[in-house]
């Protein structure tokens, strides 16, 4: 009946995936090469379909092979939480839709 579409994000692990309610759009958070990577989705005649060429680095490095969080909050900011190389855990708040972290 439909089709659907496969998108590889090569390398890439431990997905988290994060809803944005009213912007139909969706966030796939993901970790490769010690890094934390955000790629930007939405929702296309009825299918998902990731975006790749939006895929940008959250944290550039020191990011351990754990699996991160994303969640959209009722004020609209993003929230991530990520554990470091360290064992530490990070917090990262976005108010501009991931453009940039904090």
């Amino acid at each position: 009946d439909g089709v659907i579409q496969v998108t590889t994000l090569s390398g890439h692990q431990r997905p988290a995936l994060c809803a944005r309610p009213g912007w139909n759009e969706f966030l796939l958070l993901s970790v490769k090469d010690d890094a934390l990577w955000l790629t930007r989705g939405d929702v296309y005649e009825g299918a998902p379909r990731l975006h790749t060429a939006t895929t940008a680095a959250v944290v550039s490095a020191d990011v351990a092979l754990a699996t991160p969080a994303i969640v959209a909050l009722a004020d609209g900011s993003l929230l991530v939480c990520a554990q470091t190389a360290d064992a530490d855990l990070i917090q990262l708040r976005s108010t501009d839709g991931g453009a940039t972290w904090e």
